[in-house]
């Protein structure tokens, strides 16, 4: 009974401080113990509508599941929910219109009890399970509802920027502050249905020209009719087909992708909330059967791209490049155009990137003081560290040079290491360690340990998202601080990217989208492009436009 009496009262904290902030992002973020900051992100099921055949119908649709991959291309600023509804086809052919199909989607919808299926993914739900829900042992198998996913997605630290950290509860008597957290992601839970259309410009830019052309005769017609003269009309007749022969040369080539996404959300409001509290603990079985669960339609953008057929690329890794680019502009639109669907990108302060626990022993070699460090550990440069010995004795710090840290993020994958060109120094050695400059170290030696990092005087701002989330050179995102008393995110100015510091993230841990120059065609490597201090970029940076500090978020400016 008392744990019936708990799970009650932590569910309906969300009714006291979740919903009544009416969807406010900043009911998504709270204050830990420790004075740090986590954020929760949205989750999201992506369904495809399949179709009749078209050109390279296989190809495209192995691109969507390329596409859906977590570990590939799926949109990293969302959970991906995983109510594996996949695919739907509703047997209507290609001239519905938005609005009809709109209607075919919310039938679906609601004739399938979907929404009953997102409320089951969350809590993990076993019709064949034994209790009803076990607190003190959230991914129990045996219990109708598994509070594992709730348990996970609601810890995500907002120092860490990484597309698949989650931080575990490390004492118990955190349960009660996680599912408190956990809960309010309910209400941000999302899906989407995509329509691809794959077909060859060619006719479709002959039909154009052709329709042009007809008009063009057609006022010929009528200007000789009314009297121009013949050598005018025709001048005029013979501008406007260069016109409409020149658009037809410049649009034939190549193919068309195009997306149209549905958005909608699962409603979790205070009704939603009370049913679930009162009723659906009692029994379970009601995520089954009950019709109070429901979505609602939020919005629907398209986007078009253009396909072109490159040398230096198969035709299955452009089809893969375009689809990742046409959705992810679509859901730059819908985010653009929808609040409640918008994402906050936490900003990396130094210890999200380097943990105050680092130790490493030095070398020294002369005046050459090095260690087996470097950007997986977090250094970029400016780092300062203390040096003790075995024994605890000070002997003064050190600060890692800039330009000379080593970049081993390449170990973190196995055998990542082939694709990629190496990093080299200046000489063209291949660089296998950071180098550090004394600062006031007496009596240097190999063997002493560095610890303590603390971060550089200036301080870098950078935050996991890049060309994936359609940063580019220039963009202006806007800095939000989340106030833990008012628990609301204030605006406090605005930071502009860093040019060509942009993370290229289309094919971050995608090894099946292989880059090749004309000259390595028959070389297996992926070339990615190390900035002027030998780094592979994995963030991107941006310019101060106001001060910043560890626990902020970034949103970009429309």
């Amino acid at each position: 009974m008392k744990k019936v009496y708990t799970l009650l009262t932590i569910v309906m904290l969300l009714t006291i401080n979740g919903l009544a902030q009416q969807q406010n992002y900043g009911g998504m973020i709270t204050q830990n113990e420790d004075g740090t900051y986590f954020y929760m992100r949205s989750s999201l099921e992506m369904v495809y509508i399949d179709s009749d055949y078209f050109p390279n119908k296989e190809l495209v649709d192995n691109s969507w599941n390329n596409y859906m991959d977590p570990q590939k291309n799926f949109p990293n600023q969302y959970n991906k929910h995983g109510a594996d509804i996949g695919k739907v086809m509703f047997g209507e052919g290609k001239d519905v219109t938005d609005k009809q199909m709109e209607r075919l989607i919310t039938n679906y919808i609601n004739n399938n009890k979907i929404a009953n299926k997102l409320v089951m993914r969350w809590f993990n739900y076993n019709r064949n399970g034994k209790v009803k829900y076990d607190i003190d042992y959230p991914e129990n198998p045996d219990a109708i509802i598994n509070m594992q996913t709730v348990f996970d997605r609601g810890y995500y630290t907002v120092n860490s920027g990484d597309e698949n950290v989650s931080m575990s509860a490390l004492k118990r008597d955190k349960d009660t502050q996680i599912k408190e957290l956990s809960m309010k992601l309910l209400p941000f839970t999302f899906m989407t249905f995509t329509k691809l259309e794959f077909y060859e410009n060619e006719p479709v830019a002959r039909a154009v020209r052709d329709a042009a052309l007809a008009l063009a005769k057609a006022a010929y017609d009528t200007n000789i009719k009314n009297g121009m003269d013949q050598k005018a009309a025709q001048f005029r007749y013979n501008l406007a087909a260069m016109a409409a022969n020149g658009v037809y040369a410049a649009t034939k080539d190549g193919y068309t992708l195009k997306s149209n996404t549905w958005l909608y959300k699962l409603v979790w409001d205070e009704e939603t909330e009370l049913y679930f509290n009162n009723e659906v603990l009692e029994n379970p079985r009601l995520l089954e059967t009950s019709n109070k669960f429901r979505m609602e339609y939020v919005d629907c953008q398209s986007n078009s791209s253009t396909v072109i057929i490159s040398a230096t690329r198969t035709f299955e890794q452009i089809i893969n490049l375009t689809m990742v680019r046409n959705l992810n502009k679509v859901f730059l639109k819908l985010q653009n155009r929808n609040d409640v669907f918008k994402v906050w990108t936490p900003i990396l302060d130094f210890y999200s990137l380097v943990s105050p626990r680092l130790e490493a022993r030095i070398t020294v070699d002369g005046k050459l003081i090095t260690a087996k460090i470097g950007t997986k550990e977090g250094l970029r440069g400016g780092e300062q560290f203390s040096v003790y010995d075995d024994d605890g004795n000070f002997y003064g710090y050190v600060i890692a040079q800039k330009g000379k840290i080593w970049d081993n993020g390449d170990e973190t994958d196995g055998d990542a290491q082939e694709y990629y060109v190496p990093q080299l120094d200046k000489k063209g050695n291949p660089v296998t360690y950071t180098t550090f400059k004394g600062k006031k170290l007496k009596n240097a030696r190999t063997g002493l340990i560095l610890m303590n990092p603390m971060p550089p005087k200036k301080a870098r701002i950078a935050a996991r998202i890049g060309t994936k989330e359609g940063v580019e050179n220039g963009d202006k995102f806007y800095v939000y601080q989340y106030d833990a008393i008012k628990k609301v995110l204030l605006k406090k100015g605005t930071v502009t990217v860093v040019k060509n510091k942009v993370w290229d993230n289309i094919y971050f841990n995608n090894h099946d989208m292989r880059l090749r120059t004309q000259e390595q065609q028959n070389v297996n490597t992926v070339l990615k492009k190390r900035d002027k201090e030998g780094f592979r970029t994995t963030e991107t940076l941006f310019k101060g436009g106001c001060k910043v500090q560890p626990g902020m978020f970034l949103r970009k400016v429309k």
